[in-house]
């Protein structure tokens, strides 16, 4: 089984992303994230039989409720994102899954911490399109 650990958006923000979505879409085609699969990845786990350990620490972590907030477009390549600032709560968050996760024996990604919704993969522009045209959306 594949699994991670996300930050689902709440309704508000999740409204707000499809807007960003659709805007997108003007410009081009791809791969868009479906609605109900929008999220921030905090700790990829990746293919895994070890069910009850991620549900054991994904118990082990205690985190008081904080804002979120969007604050950029970026892309990766052809795959098109709206990031999220990276605040100390979200930094605290992100440390305290990872703890989690390694004291349970998996094996993370060393990669950065980029705090960011998938909008689109594999996007193809149709016409010319920058970030800042998008920007006005956001």
């Amino acid at each position: 089984m594949r699994l991670f650990v996300a930050i689902c958006p709440p309704q508000e923000t999740l409204t707000h992303l499809r807007q960003v979505q659709a805007a997108l879409g003007q410009y081009g085609t791809g791969n868009f994230t479906a609605s109900t699969n929008l999220h921030m990845t905090l700790a990829f786990l990746g293919e895994t039989d070890r069910v009850s350990a991620a549900v054991d620490a994904i118990k082990a972590v205690d985190c008081p409720q904080f804002m979120l907030r969007l604050e950029k477009l970026g892309t990766f390549d052809d795959l098109y994102w709206a990031g999220a600032r990276l605040t100390p709560e979200l930094q605290a968050l992100h440390k305290c899954v990872t703890a989690a996760f390694q004291a349970e024996g998996f094996q993370l990604e060393r990669r950065k911490f980029r705090p960011h919704f998938t909008l689109c993969r594999q996007f193809c522009p149709q016409k010319p399109l920058s970030l800042e045209t998008l920007a006005n959306t956001f």
